[in-house]
């Protein structure tokens, strides 16, 4: 074969065509950067002039799960929350299409997120809603606490001793006996009618032997306050003053227990 035959068959191969038609679809075809937004075409951004331009999106790493955060640990994440949560209004707002299947959800959703996060201490480790527990007092500081109550009324019943008397008065500077004793009692949160038979059948009724200070001490048509063996104050009558005296015994007398 010569050499001129030779070049036409070289020339017209079919391996020779394949590697001029391949370079010739790399030079027409555009390059893949160019190629990307037709064949998946980005979400437009809307220029925003934050310093955050895609509000729409958080990280993944600023997600933090509701199990992971203690109930001690919200109010210092409160104004993060707050800046977060600022730039997405629509995070607020109930899925529609949620409370349609569940209307009772709609009572669960916080109003505003100071709202979500005003009673930290009703939020479980896991993000459920819990009961708030009112610590109970054991005996002795139940004790305690009744004894100072007891002070805080005879403390306060001998600090109006030298106070006239005046029918139906109740303070600040002249009693009759049931105003004295009312008015005795509501420091310590004790409410009592302006009555003294009224007030002879509140609290429960104890023993001389058994009678303490701070005790209501009732008889007949008059009530005192005992602050000592057998020493009460009272506003004894008209034209008399508050005074500390010692109880005279009748057959109507009873004490009262009121504190404790």
């Amino acid at each position: 074969m010569s050499r001129a035959d030779r070049g036409a068959t070289l020339s017209a191969s079919p391996l020779r065509l394949a590697v001029c038609a391949g370079a010739f679809a790399v030079l027409l075809l555009p390059s893949s950067a160019e190629a990307a937004p037709a064949l998946n075409p980005a979400p437009a951004l809307n220029p925003s002039p934050d310093l955050n331009p895609t509000p729409d999106l958080i990280p993944a790493r600023d997600l933090i799960p509701a199990r992971a955060l203690h109930p001690a640990l919200l109010p210092a994440l409160l104004p993060a929350a707050k800046e977060t949560l600022a730039l997405r209004p629509a995070a607020l707002a109930p899925d529609p299409a949620a409370l349609a299947l569940n209307p009772a959800a709609s009572a669960l959703q916080p109003a505003s997120l100071d709202a979500a996060l005003a009673a930290p201490a009703a939020v479980g480790l896991a993000g459920k809603l819990m009961p708030r527990r009112t610590p109970r007092l054991t005996p002795r500081q139940l004790a305690l606490r009744h004894a100072r109550a007891r002070v805080r009324v005879v403390a306060f019943a001998r600090a109006q001793r030298g106070d006239r008397y005046a029918y139906g008065a109740s303070g600040p500077s002249s009693w009759d006996c049931s105003g004295l004793t009312r008015g005795t009692y509501r420091v310590v949160g004790i409410r009592l009618p302006h009555s003294s038979a009224a007030q002879a059948r509140h609290g429960r009724r104890v023993t001389p032997r058994t009678a303490r200070v701070g005790d209501l001490v009732a008889m007949r048509g008059h009530v005192g306050i005992l602050v000592g063996r057998w020493r009460m104050v009272d506003a004894p009558g008209t034209g008399r003053r508050v005074t500390e005296r010692f109880i005279y015994r009748t057959s109507t007398l009873q004490f009262r227990r009121l504190i404790g």
